[in-house]
């Protein structure tokens, strides 16, 4: 499971322009949060979806920005996900 774990970490790498390239200009929102739900990272297209800027988004988790109906549903993927790992 360590190969899985690498792997990410390579994804998210700083230095990893690809990647970084495709997050920052792409037309759909996209997000990454941290295993205890506070948003990391956003690209613009987010911003612009939640109609906050990067630095009000970053002070958020998960929670605030998810209607209370889907949360515990999402937790609960999240879990799953990070158990897979």
């Amino acid at each position: 499971m360590k190969i899985q774990s690498n792997a990410a970490e390579d994804l998210l790498n700083p230095n990893n322009l690809a990647f970084w390239s495709i997050f920052d200009e792409g037309q759909i929102g996209l997000l990454i949060i941290s295993p205890d739900l506070h948003l990391l990272e956003m690209n613009e297209a987010f911003c612009l979806i939640m109609g906050y800027s990067k630095q009000e988004l970053s002070r958020l988790t998960l929670k605030n920005i998810t209607h209370p109906h889907y949360i515990e549903k999402d937790i609960e993927s999240l879990n799953k996900l990070l158990k897979s790992n």
